[in-house]
């Protein structure tokens, strides 16, 4: 039988009897010094404020990447809807993270190297007079000298309605165009013509709009240039909310900066004057929106957008905003040139007239001084450089042209005015009527006859230009030499339509805007 070895387990405390025990002695622990100690609390605390610091800058990395996204989410859904673009939920976030081929696409009018949009300021739904627009301005941009000009003008300019034989005042021309549902075509097309230049873009604001976005701003610096004290100034409910204002510099939150820009009974130059504070209001908000305060600022931004969202329309595409973008970084935009249409002035291109309106009463309006739009289409055209038209006027008085009129148009008062046109707003000098042959014909169209060999070209091309008129090839000259003139003007009937607004004076239509009419 074999044996068999038993395991013998001892309890943990004991040993087996051949192991002898061993006590194992005790080592005091070091005393750590003082400056050990600090040391150690020092590193410890390095230690948790970097972890601190990493886990801030992650936070604020990410808040940073979520107000961006927001913003930039926010900005291009209000462009769509500002716009009236098609737009969903997730087309934002697409614009934001897919490449758009149209980024490179070239603005309207910036191969021309000159780019207009017209700029119209409505009361709003919540407002009297609704749909007018008081505020009527076009912004020119000089894509290639990287200059910017506003061109204001008044509400109160006559002209015909686009495709109607009606005239009306050209605040009224929006509000036709809701009501037909031609939209901002008629405006449109009337400034185009008025103008003589294209309009490539256009935003209409109101003035819930407008104060929201000054107060999103934080308020703008203005620099009122007069005192102020309009008793007058419209209320809530057709009652008066008298407006004071001291001349200097005032910070202006949205209220303020509205009552300033549609103030006009305590102006001495009227709606004038009004177009005048509107440009200046508006470079202030340039000023404001472009400081560094209000581009860092994300809840600024989301109120501006907010109020863009709300009040604003506008027809510049979504995919064009960045190009809009790109080419405000490139402009000067801290000298803008602003130009006003005016009729207060001697040398203003506009005249104050009336009309009788259906109802009997006499309602003064603005009519250009020459009968036709083309001193305001040139200057329009010349915005940029407008030396040179007056350059041109040097060189017509250098001339010193004299000139008769002789009149075949069968309106007997045509000639006086436009004696008066030639003389007052044309400055030349030497202008004498003719009486006419009771026997000629009546004549269609108005012609010029001068002498030979291209004598006086800056009169003559004037002349051409303002009446307007031909120049005629086979008219007798002898005129000329009896009576020692340069230029014979043969009156037609064609330019009657142009002179029969009776002249009123500006008091006349300052007078009708202290009234409300």
């Amino acid at each position: 039988m074999d044996s068999v070895r038993k395991k013998i387990t001892y309890p943990p405390t004991e040993l087996p009897p051949h192991i002898p025990s061993v006590t194992t002695p005790t080592v005091p622990k070091r005393q750590r010094s003082g400056s050990e100690e600090k040391h150690r609390a020092k590193q410890h605390a390095i230690l948790h404020m970097s972890k601190i610091i990493r886990i801030a800058a992650i936070v604020i990395l990410a808040a940073t990447v979520c107000v961006i996204l927001f913003v930039a989410w926010k900005a291009i859904s209000v462009t769509h809807r500002i716009s009236g673009s098609a737009f969903t939920i997730t087309s934002p976030l697409h614009a934001i993270f897919t490449p758009d081929e149209s980024d490179s696409s070239i603005l309207r009018g910036e191969n021309d190297g000159r780019i207009n949009i017209l700029l119209l300021g409505k009361a709003g739904e919540n407002n009297p007079g609704k749909n007018l627009t008081d505020t009527i301005i076009i912004l020119s941009v000089d894509t290639r000298q990287k200059k910017v000009v506003l061109l204001s003008l008044p509400r109160d300019l006559y002209t015909e309605i686009p495709q109607t034989k009606m005239f009306a005042k050209i605040n009224t021309l929006y509000a036709y165009g809701l009501s037909t549902d031609a939209g901002i075509a008629p405006i449109r097309e009337a400034m185009e013509e008025i103008t003589g230049i294209p309009l490539h873009y256009s935003v209409v604001i109101d003035f819930d709009g407008f104060t929201h976005i000054v107060d999103a701003l934080g308020g703008i610096n203005v620099s009122v240039e007069e005192d102020i004290n309009d008793q007058r100034y419209p209320g809530p409910n057709y009652s008066y909310d008298p407006f004071v204002l001291s001349k200097g510099l005032h910070r202006m939150n949205g209220a303020l900066a509205l009552k300033y820009v549609r103030e006009r009974h305590d102006d001495p130059r009227g709606d004038f004057g009004r177009a005048h504070r509107q440009q200046q209001v508006l470079q202030a908000m340039k000023d404001r929106a472009f400081s560094l305060r209000t581009i860092l600022n994300p809840f600024a931004l989301n109120d501006i957008l907010n109020s863009l969202a709300t009040h604003v329309y506008t027809d510049i595409r979504s995919d064009e905003i960045d190009n809009f973008l790109a080419l405000a970084k490139t402009v000067d935009t801290q000298n803008i040139t602003t130009v006003v249409i005016d009729a207060w002035r001697a040398e203003s291109l506009l005249r104050v007239s009336h009309v009788t309106t259906e109802d009997g009463r006499q309602m003064f309006i603005l009519v250009p001084r020459v009968g036709n739009y083309s001193e305001i289409r040139d200057t329009a055209e010349n915005i940029f450089d407008l030396r040179r038209l007056e350059r041109r006027r040097e060189e017509i008085a250098r001339e010193n042209a004299s000139v008769i009129l002789i009149n075949r148009s069968g309106a007997p008062a045509l000639a006086q005015r436009v004696q008066r046109v030639l003389s007052n707003d044309l400055a030349i000098a030497h202008v004498l009527i003719l009486p006419s042959d009771q026997e000629a014909p009546q004549q269609s169209s108005t012609t010029i006859v001068g002498r030979g060999g291209g004598a006086l070209p800056f009169t003559t091309d004037e002349l051409l230009k303002r009446l307007p008129a031909q120049r005629a090839m086979d008219e007798k000259s002898d005129i000329l030499n009896v009576n020692d003139a340069d230029i014979i003007i043969f009156l037609g009937n064609d330019i009657v339509p142009k002179y029969v607004y009776a002249e009123d004076s500006v008091e006349d239509l300052q007078k009708q805007e202290r009234h409300g009419l």
